[in-house]
């Protein structure tokens, strides 16, 4: 399968009327008004039990299916995660150490992991693409340290910018999406979070990146971080970003952006049977379903 390196020097990227040059930099943050919202289309037969499909250059809600309904967010969780780390970043080459025990920790737990070594220094861009990209609850666990301190102390600011951009039906009670029951939220409150954090150009360039190159400490060769929405998709999709997660409880979800005849549609769905472990990607195969409906004229 062919792959891209997207690096921070000369990428451009036009999504949804909005063109995203590196290298990064922290952006103005201004929120967009939702419009209006309608049931307008009807879309194939999903697999996900919750979808809600949005026209993005009109903030237009085209087609939802229990979009107001809780769910187990899994590991659309760490959107959250990112997006409240450059809230209360200003140095993204400021760096942690990995704490001593994070391997066998979240091995224990079943999580996934970038690879970073126990006692290695990365900067926190690197673990912000090994939170989005890989999902990785190592890179995680060491970011919340790196900008709170603890991640309970970064789970209070999440639960503060769920209250500040209206996600009235979220809940955070850890940064990673494990499992608990009083971890939910709605897909139209993560369509909230979408508008917001898609206003952050450093949030818009991790969320649309399929590929990067870290250089933590211990990896003097570089450690490959690799989007698990990308390596399921070849590489002429006409999706451009996105955001997998999984749980047993939660099943499979998805939040997918595509570019399409000029136009960005934001697809969330939830609900998916299947584990990704053994390459059932029902999820992602919902995604390429509604946007090559998307496609036929």
């Amino acid at each position: 399968m062919k792959k891209y390196l997207l690096t921070a020097v000369g990428i451009a990227i036009l999504i949804g009327g909005w063109s995203v040059t590196a290298p990064s930099m922290l952006a103005q943050r201004t929120p967009v008004a939702e419009t209006a919202s309608g049931q307008h289309i009807t879309l194939p037969p999903l697999n996900s039990s919750h979808f809600l499909l949005v026209d993005w250059n009109q903030q237009q809600v085209l087609a939802q299916k229990g979009a107001q309904e809780r769910i187990y967010p899994a590991s659309l969780t760490k959107l959250m995660t990112v997006y409240t780390a450059l809230q209360h970043l200003d140095d993204l080459h400021h760096g942690v150490t990995i704490p001593e025990g994070t391997k066998e920790r979240f091995a224990i737990e079943g999580a996934a992991t970038v690879g970073f070594n126990d006692g290695e220094w990365v900067s926190v861009r690197d673990l912000l693409y090994g939170t989005m990209l890989a999902s990785g609850a190592d890179a995680v666990s060491a970011l919340t340290v790196a900008v709170a301190g603890s991640e309970e102390a970064f789970v209070e600011m999440m639960n503060e910018e769920a209250a500040r951009i209206g996600m009235k039906h979220t809940h955070f009670t850890n940064a990673t999406g494990l499992h608990d029951d009083h971890l939910y939220t709605t897909l139209s409150d993560l369509y909230k979070l979408m508008q917001v954090a898609m206003q952050d150009e450093d949030f818009r360039i991790i969320f649309t990146t399929r590929e990067y190159m870290a250089y933590p400490g211990q990896h003097l060769d570089g450690l490959l971080i690799e989007s698990t929405l990308f390596r399921n998709l070849t590489a002429d999709t006409v999706i451009q970003g996105g955001k997998t997660g999984y749980t047993e409880e939660a099943g499979q979800a998805l939040v997918s952006l595509a570019h399409i005849d000029n136009n960005a549609y934001l697809l969330l769905t939830a609900g998916a049977d299947g584990n990704p472990e053994y390459q059932d990607t029902k999820h992602i195969d919902d995604a390429i379903a509604v946007y090559q409906m998307l496609q036929q004229p």
